[in-house]
């Protein structure tokens, strides 16, 4: 595993890549530096820790480490792209352009079949040639990539290493282009957001220099340039923006601190990177998009640069797979348990992450997809009783946009449905009826 500012140094000293996701910022540039990478699935829904053994059975046996995780982890459910159910909407519009068949996948669970997979990457030339011949093919599909591309990112020019870092052991590399001059950052916000996610890969980089930081608490504001090496810090952002020489301001405050922050960057000519959301309301957003004209912006959101999303744009665009449209239900179930209305939530533990639940819908599917396959195991609990449920039962019946910067034409159907006294109680281990109020 390998913190996002340290991608290009793991890649520079790696053989091949193992990854999850194919949104893994990691498999995208192991197909750009032409370095064999290998994607992990899993078929298998295994909600307790008994169907362990029926995935033994089918497997011809689960290797110790598979069995460890999954002790550890369970319920999971199959996913082919991460995070999980995104095949439902991605794969489809991936079919065709090469993107998944620039990597190898295996099996999570057949701890031998990852291993004789990744052997191949690594000691099998006409694995190797496959894969090789299958990224450039999707590389010039998706156009001019950013990077100069090498064979497995050999000896040509230098590796500068991450700052307090070592060099790339393989010492020359084509990987990523180097600025000369460092563009001076403004970063407001110290909170952990901004201390986790927006720092680390900002002081680790060679093309950016973080000049100061700004937060409504002048105390944590110092602690936090102390503990990162930034030369100032303040507790108000004009003077901040006043006394220090920036060439951008990067936003990662409260949402409601945005617009303030963003026009007066914007007054100064300063280029703007702003996290999501942008404001709390359409009229704010409108009028610090027209602030900023001038001067180069971008939210923190979307995965915009991402080659599979440029290749998806592309292919919209020039109407090659017609008009696109998806569907999904985002539906909660209601019920009155002793004069109180409750709703029922389904939770959900995403695979390696042992410790945390995540509490969401009821139901959450595209009916499409699920109704049609041949495994009525696939279809989720609950989904009939959304579909069928007469028109004095639905509460609320609503369809929106499902983050339209991503997905094009893409909705979501939100539904609640109070369902009758008949409707029993209890419920499988993975729900739970939550009081309203």
């Amino acid at each position: 595993m390998c913190p996002p500012n340290r991608y290009h140094a793991l890649l520079c000293a790696s053989d091949a890549v193992l990854s999850l996701t194919t949104n893994a910022v990691t498999v995208i540039r192991a197909i750009l530096m032409d370095i064999p990478a290998m994607l992990l699935t899993n078929r298998f829904h295994v909600p307790d820790a008994a169907a362990i053994e029926a995935v033994d059975g089918e497997l011809g046996g689960l290797g110790p480490a598979a069995r460890t995780w999954l002790g550890d982890t369970v319920p999971i459910e199959p996913f082919r792209l991460w995070p999980k159910g995104l095949h439902a909407f991605m794969e489809p519009l991936l079919k065709g352009n090469g993107y998944l068949d620039a990597i190898a996948r295996r099996e999570l669970l057949d701890e031998e079949g990852v291993v004789s997979g990744l052997e191949a990457l690594l000691h099998d030339p006409a694995a190797r040639d496959r894969l090789a011949q299958d990224r450039a093919r999707y590389v010039a599909a998706t156009g001019p990539a950013t990077w100069r591309r090498s064979r497995r990112c050999r000896r040509r020019t230098r590796c500068s290493p991450p700052p307090g870092g070592r060099a790339c052991r393989r010492g020359p590399c084509e990987g990523m282009p180097v600025m000369k001059t460092p563009v001076r950052i403004g970063l407001h916000g110290h909170g952990w957001w901004a201390q986790r996610f927006l720092l680390p890969p900002l002081l680790a980089s060679d093309e950016v220099e973080v000049r100061a930081v700004c937060g409504r608490d002048a105390g944590r504001a110092a602690a936090a340039a102390r503990e990162n090496g930034i030369p100032e810090s303040f507790d108000d952002l004009d003077t901040m923006l006043e006394k220090t020489e920036l060439d951008a301001l990067l936003i990662g405050s409260s949402p409601a601190a945005h617009p303030a922050a963003v026009a007066a960057a914007a007054r100064r000519g300063l280029h703007v990177f702003c996290e999501k959301p942008l404001a709390g309301n359409a009229e704010d957003t409108a009028r610090m998009v027209r602030e900023c004209a001038g001067v180069r912006t971008m939210v923190g959101f979307a995965q915009r640069w991402h080659p599979g999303i440029g290749t998806l744009r592309r292919l919209v665009v020039e109407g090659d797979i017609g008009e696109v449209r998806h569907l999904r239900y985002v539906a909660f179930l209601a019920r009155r348990i002793d004069g109180v209305l409750h709703v029922l939530l389904r939770t959900t533990v995403e695979p390696g992450c042992r410790d945390t639940a995540e509490l969401g819908p009821t139901v959450r599917a595209n009916p499409h997809d699920h109704l049609a396959s041949d495994r009525p195991d696939e279809v989720p609990p609950y989904l009939r009783y959304v579909l069928d449920a007469p028109r004095e039962r639905i509460r609320y019946d609503v369809v929106q946009s499902e983050e339209g910067g991503r997905f094009h034409h893409a909705r979501n159907r939100y539904v609640v449905v109070e369902v009758d006294d008949a409707f029993p109680a209890e419920v499988p281990p993975d729900f739970r009826w939550a009081p309203l109020g």
